[in-house]
């Protein structure tokens, strides 16, 4: 609707996206709540690749949590990590990414961009800065902001196995047909003053670790092969170059899994992988980690 709204020239500042209560993420509050009483020893962010692609049982000898969440860009994760470090001691981070994370930003997302608000209210250290944002938020009725000062422990899902669980299917024939509609999705518009925006959360991000005496690890996970074979390698060596000013400046650990040769079977969608698919990807981001100390060896 907002598509065709603009594309029959209404100016996109018009149009209001109310829809909020679908997407905030309960295990995503429950599990921040528990970690603000409960030590770990990393935590993960980034979107929903991340979010069921680690399997934190897959990374033996440390205690994590996910707070990943679906949509969550740089500046959401880089909040989410300054609220963790502000109430514990952490040893690493493992921030996702996808290859086109320096190219978004969920306030220019219309269809989820309302997520800020779980962000807003969960954190109390984001601020909204869209006028989208700041016309909602006396709008928002105590049945959302239930959500956030009582979450009920019953969310707590450390690894997010329902997720995970729900999700846990084959890849369907139509989707690999349609595999061209995935590309453009996960390929983003450049937009120069976006990437600059993302350069800079992400070096806050990676300080902030440092800072915190916390080891910062990239990642990012492969797609389903025909996206793989097909994304554009500018858009992939743009990241790449990106991130390997952050290796040498920073000592930024990333562990580049896009091409890893998975099948389709490790796959619920051309770009999201299931359980297979995370278990394998998992037991490399483990082995990495223990080969740079990060881990403890294998008992």
């Amino acid at each position: 609707m907002a598509k065709f709204l603009i594309d029959e020239g209404v100016p996109r500042g018009n149009i209001f996206n109310l829809v909020i209560f679908k997407h905030i993420s309960r295990t995503w509050i429950a599990n921040l709540r528990w970690v603000e009483k409960n030590p770990v020893d990393y935590f993960v962010t980034g979107i929903s690749y991340t979010e069921v692609g680690i399997d934190l049982n897959q990374i033996k000898g440390a205690r994590g949590v996910i707070l990943a969440s679906s949509n969550q860009d740089l500046c959401q994760g880089y909040y989410t990590a300054k609220y963790v470090f502000e109430r514990q001691k952490i040893k690493f981070v493992l921030i996702g990414l996808a290859p086109y994370s320096l190219r978004y930003d969920n306030q220019l997302a219309f269809s989820v961009c309302t997520r800020n608000f779980q962000y807003y209210l969960a954190l109390k250290n984001f601020k909204l800065e869209t006028d989208h944002d700041k016309i909602l938020l006396p709008l928002l009725s105590d049945k959302v902001k239930n959500i956030f000062t009582a979450p009920s422990a019953k969310f707590v899902d450390l690894n997010f196995i329902k997720t995970k669980r729900a999700f846990n299917k084959d890849i369907l024939q139509k989707l690999i047909a349609n595999w061209q509609i995935e590309l453009d999705n996960v390929v983003k518009t450049f937009r120069a003053e976006t990437v600059e925006k993302n350069l800079a959360v992400l070096e806050q991000y990676i300080q902030l670790c440092l800072d915190n005496g916390a080891c910062p690890v990239a990642v990012i996970f492969p797609f389903a092969p025909i996206i793989r074979r097909h994304y554009p390698p500018d858009v992939l060596e743009d990241f790449r170059q990106s991130i390997a000013r952050f290796e040498k400046n920073y000592g930024l650990l990333f562990i580049d899994l896009f091409d890893m040769p998975l099948g389709y079977d490790c796959f619920y969608n051309m770009s999201h992988l299931n359980l297979k698919g995370a278990a394998a990807c998992s037991k490399v981001v483990a082995q990495k980690l223990r080969d740079h100390n990060i881990l403890p060896p294998i008992q």
